[in-house]
């Protein structure tokens, strides 16, 4: 899954952003692809890296999206795999009316993912979307948050490419 999201990450630099006007108003995508991250405290004996495969599907309306989807498929840094899921949900749109936002998208992605070492991981992390291409092709972005093991919290910063 790394070469393949590296390769994805290749075909769409250097960066070119969907112009906010050319958002569709109706209709949907689906998009497919990976998401990984690092988890901040390297010490801890968890898992530290996580790359999973990805499906996102955007509903557009005049004035919100839709979102359903999730990350699956999850694999530790030893390539071991992980259960569980997050599940993506959307929270907001900006089109661009204020000019004040840099990002296009905010999806939440939640959910528990427990390793091969039989550890829960609860994350509570967030999606920082932009769309891709003049033809919104392509979606990409940073992830980041916090995953939660026996009450104890630690910083996560990954990033995730999906295209139609």
């Amino acid at each position: 899954m790394q070469s393949a999201q590296a390769a994805m990450i290749s075909d769409y630099s250097p960066i070119e952003y969907t112009p906010l006007a050319l958002i569709p108003v109706s209709g949907s995508a689906v998009y497919d692809g990976y998401l990984s991250g690092n988890l901040l405290n390297s010490n801890d004996g968890l898992t530290d890296t996580i790359i999973s495969e990805m499906s996102l599907t955007v509903g557009f309306t005049n004035s919100s999206v839709n979102v359903l989807g999730s990350a699956s498929n999850f694999r530790d840094e030893d390539d071991a795999p992980m259960t569980g899921s997050l599940m993506f949900s959307n929270r907001d749109l900006d089109r661009g009316a204020d000019n004040t936002s840099d990002i296009t998208l905010k999806l939440n992605a939640n959910g528990t993912l427990s390793g091969a070492d039989e550890n829960d991981l609860v994350f509570g992390t967030q999606l920082q979307v932009d769309m891709l291409c003049t033809d919104y092709n392509a979606v990409g972005g940073f992830v980041y948050g916090v995953v939660t093991h026996n009450g104890a919290e630690q910083n996560i910063d990954g990033k995730f490419i999906a295209e139609r």
